[in-house]
């Protein structure tokens, strides 16, 4: 089954076999797939086990939501079928950085949710797990693959809960894509704002 966003598209050669390309939306790359004529539409099978659900996660602060935030979900949400958005919560962000949350809990998942490429939020709260304050949501959602920016600290424990899936998660590292205009961190957003 196509799924929205997505085009089908069958070219059919001179020679002894056509060819077909399936065009993703958002960020992935065009498969091809060549059939002979007469033959048997094996790439079909092909096809339907690369659309099986792939569950993605990310994990963060995402205090003040900017468009570098919006720009790393939209790259690790082309990477499956379904991203689950974690953003740690107002006590996680006291207890491990000593700062006050800019903006309450309710709020935060209400935005985070009401992106297009985002399918679920779920709000991280374990304090005890430096890094990990989403573990209890990551060990539910048994994801296939964990993305994370470039600048990541827990790179370690993470890489670790990874592991502790069976079969283990897919941990990937994308570097920080910024958009098309001048990028701004929350930490420069708060700095205009003071």
């Amino acid at each position: 089954m196509i799924r929205h966003g997505e085009i089908l598209v069958f070219v059919f050669h001179e020679m002894d076999f056509f060819q077909c390309i399936l065009w993703h939306s958002v960020g992935r790359p065009p498969q091809e797939h060549f059939l002979r004529k007469g033959g048997d539409i094996s790439f079909m099978a092909a096809y339907e086990e690369e659309k099986r659900d792939v569950k993605v996660f990310v994990s963060g602060c995402y205090d003040l939501l900017h468009a570098g935030h919006v720009q790393f979900f939209r790259e690790a949400r082309a990477m499956g079928t379904n991203l689950t958005v974690s953003f740690a919560s107002e006590e996680v962000l006291y207890a491990h950085k000593l700062k006050r949350s800019s903006v309450p809990d309710e709020h935060k998942a209400v935005l985070i949710g009401s992106l297009d490429c985002v399918d679920s939020v779920v709000v991280g709260n374990n304090t005890e797990a430096l890094g990990l304050d989403f573990i209890e949501h990551f060990q539910r959602v048994r994801p296939h693959v964990l993305v994370v920016t470039d600048d990541d600290k827990y790179e370690d424990v993470k890489r670790e809960l990874c592991l502790t899936l069976e079969p283990p998660c897919k941990y990937v590292k994308l570097p920080k894509t910024p958009p098309p205009f001048t990028p701004i961190s929350t930490t420069e957003i708060l700095q205009n704002i003071r």
